[in-house]
């Protein structure tokens, strides 16, 4: 029979070779895959802040939303070719320039209570974003005068 001690020697060099086979295989495991962390491999784009992974190009801006534009004449306090239609899709931006050469007047679009002066030589300039569905009226508010109507849909 073997001394206690020799037992315990016995356990403590098998636990060793485990604990160092442990290590041996596990790296042996990695053969062939990245060992550098997730962190370590993202990186910012600079921009907008966002996680990019070296090999992934930053995704493009959205484009932007073009304005739609519009123009309405007024002569002698009247809308030239008379009430003018304007069709704007919901969500859109939009801008209309009324324009005159001999008006002095304010112009007002209902609905979105958007005010500008015009004046002869320069125009008055209405912008919006399209985001209340429905029919307006663009006038001339001190004459009560309507110039355009918005259908915006």
């Amino acid at each position: 029979m073997q001394s206690r001690g020799a037992r315990i020697g016995v356990v403590v060099a098998a636990a060793a070779v485990v604990i160092v086979l442990f290590f041996v295989l596990r790296e042996g495991d990695d053969e062939g895959r990245s060992t550098t962390s997730v962190a370590e491999e993202t990186t910012t784009d600079g921009a907008a802040g966002s996680p990019v992974t070296p090999n992934e190009e930053p995704k493009p801006e959205p484009p932007k939303p073009e304005t739609a534009e519009f123009e309405v004449k007024v002569e002698g306090g009247q809308p030239v070719g008379g009430l003018q239609e304007i069709e704007v899709p919901a969500g859109e931006k939009a801008e209309v320039v009324v324009t005159s050469s001999d008006t002095t007047e304010e112009v007002h679009f209902h609905g979105y209570d958007v005010s500008a002066e015009l004046a002869p030589g320069e125009p008055a300039k209405i912008e919006f974003t399209a985001d209340i569905e429905g029919v307006f009226e663009m006038e001339l508010e001190e004459s009560v005068v309507p110039i355009a109507e918005v259908t915006v849909e």
